[in-house]
């Protein structure tokens, strides 16, 4: 059993990063049913739920609250969150019995992996109630308060999920995860000033985050004008960083970025830039085109008579 405990931490060190004893700061604020926002975090979330469906079977008779700490408690939890990510709900079930036999009846990790089974099941008022028994006993409770975000999230009440997104962070103000899902109704809205402001939260807690990078450059070239879209070059440039030159989007985004300010460039009378800087990223653009034509040509050679036109369009 030890090295299925052992698996199913490796596990969740690359979903999740280190695992407090706490783990409330892994609790989700998506939907139960969304896919992963982050890198290859649906592939992270296959591997978790699989260490988490090999300790939650082969070892249950084992699984005794004496033989699960805290952090082994965080785990399975995680694990059942994983499982529902990947639509796993027997996986999630069997995860939601063990903490079941090893939590107290009145456990929020208990309660708060139960509700979001049900949500995943489609029985949203269901797992609405069970959050807010938890929140009767403690109103300060991170998983049941998530929860119910998540809950609204999942009936498409986005002014209830923003509303109670934005009640959240101004006593959680440090939950990275929290302003990167009130970004993301900000964007869906259009309100990209206050989704900027969000997306900088989350850089300010993770700056080296490749996707908060690239969603900052994202909603900043959508905003326009000059100074925006260098800002948004950078940004692409950063996720390129942070993921080696692998993020496709990043990498249509520097080409974008440096198409659009030749373009201002050259509707522009005098061309003095609106900035000290007048580079328009051409060279970075340039690599990133070949990088799109190498990557095609191994994975999807197919696509390259039409890939190949639209790149020399944008880099003409």
């Amino acid at each position: 059993m030890d090295a299925a405990l052992r698996a199913l931490e490796r596990a969740q060190t690359t979903a999740h990063g280190d695992v407090a004893d706490d783990a409330d700061d892994g609790v989700r604020v998506t939907s139960t049913s969304a896919t992963g926002r982050r890198g290859n975090a649906r592939d992270d979330a296959r591997e978790l739920m699989r260490a988490c469906d090999a300790l939650t079977t082969t070892y249950r008779a084992r699984l005794t609250r004496s033989a699960l700490g805290a952090r082994v408690l965080a785990c399975i939890e995680r694990g059942s969150r994983a499982a529902l990510d990947v639509g796993r709900i027997d996986v999630a079930e069997r995860a939601c019995e063990v903490l079941g036999e090893a939590c107290a009846p009145t456990s929020s990790r208990r309660a708060a992996a139960r509700a979001a089974t049900l949500e995943a099941q489609g029985d949203v008022a269901q797992a609405e109630n069970i959050y807010n028994d938890v929140l009767k006993e403690n109103e300060c409770d991170v998983r049941a308060r998530k929860g119910l975000i998540a809950c609204a999230r999942s009936k498409g009440a986005t002014e209830e999920a923003r509303n109670a997104l934005i009640a959240y962070v101004e006593t959680f103000g440090a939950d990275a995860d929290a302003w990167y899902e009130l970004g993301h109704i900000y964007a869906e809205s259009g309100a990209y000033d206050e989704c900027v402001f969000c997306y900088e939260e989350v850089l300010l807690a993770m700056p080296h985050s490749a996707d908060a990078h690239r969603r900052m450059a994202e909603v900043l070239y959508t905003m326009g004008g000059e100074t925006r879209v260098r800002e948004a070059k950078n940004h692409f440039a950063a996720a390129l960083d942070f993921t080696t030159g692998k993020d496709a989007r990043a990498l249509y985004g520097v080409v974008l970025c440096a198409k659009a300010l030749r373009r201002m460039k050259a509707s522009t009378k005098d061309t003095k830039s609106d900035t000290k800087s007048d580079d328009d990223g051409a060279a970075l653009a340039d690599a990133a085109a070949e990088r799109l034509l190498q990557r095609y040509a191994v994975e999807h050679e197919a696509l390259l008579a039409i890939v190949r036109p639209q790149l020399r369009g944008a880099l003409a």
